[in-house]
């Protein structure tokens, strides 16, 4: 079975190994991909020792510059793997297509840690980290940040499926006329996050297309072509109902921590 070829691919790791040592199980050009994500400069040209060293510290520093950006959907997944790890020092998975999707978009980011401990699969977040970001998602203004987050990405889901691909200026259009946005956090650069975690829509540049979009520059070189056709609007109800029914058959599909 595939699953089982997952997890052979796993590295082992310690529940208690310190943040050091998980990213030393990668390379050094997968640790400069995560200083590249991160948009960290001047460490590049360090050894693998000194660039593991700055990531630790530069990664705890702007947490909270990254958190403010996700759903909750993504803050739920960190909240239940940090309450795993102090209860039973890991959180211990299920292996399927989903583990290895969360996991290339969090270990991206050099947070959560994939791995097997005594034969079993594992998510881990170090102790360093998991003390940070409990701190930080308990903050009023990241609460209140995250629950405008959750309406721009349903809008945005729910959008997608009426468009097939959105556009930033169709996504701003359809957040104004659904809801009142606040600009202090860019609604496109949280909807293009989620893309980057969702399986109900991906993110490709600065475009946010539905999962089942086969041909997303098909869809745009039609709309430029057939700009001057009035296109249907949907309701707020229908938008909400086309989230609604999207989230559901994923929430189905979707069962990782045992």
């Amino acid at each position: 079975m595939k699953e089982n070829l997952w997890f052979e691919e796993l590295d082992n790791i310690e529940p208690d190994a310190c943040y050091n040592q998980l990213l030393s199980n990668f390379t050094k050009n997968e640790l400069n991909e995560i200083r590249k994500l991160w948009d960290f400069h001047g460490i590049s040209q360090l050894n693998k020792a000194e660039l593991i060293q700055e990531l630790t510290k530069r990664i705890a520093d702007n947490l909270e510059s990254w958190l403010q950006y996700l759903g909750s959907e993504q803050t739920e997944f960190l909240k239940e793997i940090i309450m795993q790890c102090e209860k039973y020092s890991a959180a211990y998975i299920e292996i399927n297509e989903f583990t290895f999707y969360l996991a290339d978009y969090f270990e991206a980011r050099g947070v959560v840690f994939l791995g097997k401990h005594q034969e079993i699969a594992i998510f881990l977040i170090p102790e360093e980290l998991r003390i940070k970001i409990k701190s930080i998602l308990n903050k009023k203004s990241i609460k209140k940040q995250i629950r405008l987050n959750d309406s721009y990405i349903k809008y945005a889901v729910g959008c997608a499926v009426y468009y097939g691909v959105l556009t930033p200026d169709l996504l701003y259009n359809s957040l104004e006329r659904y809801l009142t946005p606040e600009w202090r956090i860019d609604p496109l650069d949280v909807v293009l996050e989620f893309g980057e975690f969702s399986h109900l829509a991906y993110s490709a540049g600065p475009f946010f297309v539905l999962g089942a979009v086969e041909d997303a520059p098909e869809i745009l070189i039609e709309r430029e072509e057939r700009s001057d056709l009035d296109y249907y609007i949907p309701s707020k109800k229908e938008i909400e109902n086309a989230y609604q029914n999207e989230h559901s058959s994923l929430k189905i599909k979707r069962n990782i921590i045992c």
